[in-house]
């Protein structure tokens, strides 16, 4: 449409055929919808930024409902680790059953998802089957709508590195500690 002023905006037309007194009309309406195409697009543009995001980490982000622990959502850190790591290419609704070969593995991924449930928030490491060296550092949160629970967000974090620096560091740490109460000791015996 066009407005008085030349200016051209978003308009829906509506075309009803009615009759009054006996004779048929055409009625049309047309509305301006600038407004609502505009917040169309902000909606569309604050999506695809959150996506873009949530896909520029290493980190894995998911989501699963609660029925059957299908997949809701996921980023492509996470799509890209299970690919790599299980030959699975995951889906949305894609259940914790589909997504890992090993039941064992599966049973222990819907008890630490139904522990979160009971929890609210659940913060555990995590060593997947088919890599027992890699420790991987889950938070999850229970997501509510209106008050009421409807999924489980997952972040999940390879920490596997920092395990073994600290183990390092502790072990480095042990050693000094001990060379200094040896030197104490050996200092001390020469004193006396």
């Amino acid at each position: 449409g066009r407005r008085k002023n030349g200016e051209v905006i978003d308009c829906s037309l509506s075309v009803n055929l009615i009759t009054l007194n006996g004779i048929p009309h055409i009625l049309g309406v047309i509305k301006d919808i600038s407004s609502y195409k505009k917040a169309v697009k902000q909606v569309e543009d604050s999506r695809l930024l959150m996506e873009t995001i949530v896909n520029s980490t290493s980190d894995m982000i998911w989501s699963v409902d609660l029925e059957k622990h299908g997949l809701m959502n996921y980023n492509e850190s996470f799509r890209r680790y299970l690919l790599d790591h299980t030959g699975v290419d995951i889906k949305q609704g894609m259940t914790t059953n589909e997504l890992f070969s090993s039941l064992e593995h599966t049973q222990k991924i819907n008890d630490i998802l139904d522990k979160a449930l009971a929890e609210g928030t659940l913060v555990t490491e995590f060593q997947p089957y088919f890599n027992p060296d890699m420790v991987l550092e889950l938070t999850l949160n229970v997501l509510r709508r209106d008050g009421k629970p409807f999924g489980i967000s997952v972040f999940g974090k390879n920490v596997t590195e920092q395990k073994m620096l600290r183990k390092e560091l502790d072990n480095y740490n042990e050693h000094i500690i001990e060379a200094i109460e040896n030197d104490r000791l050996r200092i001390s015996h020469e004193i006396h």
